[in-house]
């Protein structure tokens, strides 16, 4: 009778592993299977972030004798602007580079403070590079009114709000920063180079 129990006793235990086993496979397979789902989700949305970004890049155009390149189809750091520019073959041309903060702000309009010669003092040319110095926060010296959905209104390449665009000029008091322009407010403004924005090139 007491082997009887005992082989019960082992019979039912391993039915016990073998059942949790079984569970432990369906449950992979069924992370598996949601695993899989997600990521193929997160590729068919990656695909159609790329088509959005194909269907909104502007084309370039001649501002102020200089030659701009298509907007960047994707955001990116600083120093991966500089070598997209640099190995940039477009309109039959693979001379192009990233323009200096006084080039990008030929591409403003609408917006008197950051235009060429406005109040906004930011200019590699004119030797103010310094976010202390250059930019009077008070005043709102280095931007304009903030336009949602503006379809382009502070930018002469059609560049719309929520874009941001790299230029090659140093925030002097700041290295490791780059002035850029936005066009939510035809903004002059400076980032880290290791966050992504957007960039056009120029010739």
């Amino acid at each position: 009778m007491q082997d009887s129990s005992v082989k019960n006793n082992n019979g039912g235990l391993i039915k016990f592993i073998l059942l949790g086993f079984l569970a432990v496979c369906v449950a992979s397979v069924c992370i598996f299977v949601i695993v899989n789902n997600v990521n193929k989700k997160k590729e068919v949305e990656k695909k159609r972030e790329i088509q959005r970004h194909i269907e909104e890049s502007i084309p370039g155009g001649m501002v102020e004798n200089l030659q701009w390149s298509s907007r960047s189809l994707k955001k990116m750091s600083w120093d991966s602007a500089v070598s997209y520019c640099e190995n940039l073959a477009e309109d039959g041309h693979d001379d192009w580079r990233m323009p200096n903060i006084d080039e990008l702000r030929t591409t403003v309009k609408n917006c008197l403070q950051t235009e060429v010669g406005g109040s906004c003092r930011v200019s590699e040319k004119g030797g103010c590079l310094s976010l202390e110095q250059c930019v009077d926060k008070q005043k709102g010296s280095c931007f304009c009114e903030y336009k949602e959905n503006n379809g382009g209104y502070y930018s002469k390449l059609g560049d719309s709000d929520g874009v941001w665009l790299w230029s090659s000029s140093v925030v002097s008091d700041k290295p490791n920063s780059r002035w850029r322009i936005g066009f939510s407010s035809g903004m002059v403004i400076h980032n880290d180079t290791i966050v992504n924005f957007y960039v056009r090139c120029v010739r």
